[in-house]
């Protein structure tokens, strides 16, 4: 069973990685750099949820974050967003190297114009949990 410390302790960390990764470029000039890991805001989300039941903490705080990081809103698809690629699949298509060159470029095209949608869309709502973050972890008190 997770403590609380444990749980917060594990949120800065996680909270400290996607600042390294994500949150420090987001509305930058360098914004296509930010990287989501989708491992992590699974880790995240159940953290938080673990919090939220022990109603310690600020539920309203800890629900805006959880529905931030649910699979259907823009941060959970941009870190779900992976490009594709023919590898392996070589010997199960009938190309010449010249078509897969074009294919692999067409993927490579919408994976990149994808993310940077993506990208836009989530932009928002990667520095609201960024600001709710450091408001849950650097408060001096628990949040009621």
């Amino acid at each position: 069973m997770v403590r609380i410390g444990q749980a917060l302790q594990r949120i800065e960390q996680i909270y400290h990685q996607l600042n390294e990764e994500c949150f420090t470029y987001v509305g930058t000039i360098l914004q296509e750099e930010a990287d989501v890991d989708q491992r992590l805001l699974d880790e995240l989300a159940e953290l938080l949820g673990f919090l939220n039941s022990t109603d310690l903490y600020d539920q309203h705080l800890l629900w805006e974050m959880i529905k931030l990081l649910d699979y259907g809103n823009p941060i959970y698809q941009l870190a779900t967003c992976k490009m594709l690629t023919l590898e392996g699949l070589e010997d199960k298509m009938d190309v010449l190297a010249e078509e897969k060159q074009i294919v692999e470029e067409t993927l490579a095209k919408v994976y990149y114009d994808q993310r940077r949608h993506l990208l836009q869309k989530s932009c928002n709502h990667l520095k609201q949990l960024e600001r709710q973050l450091r408001a849950l972890l650097y408060a001096k008190y628990p949040i009621h």
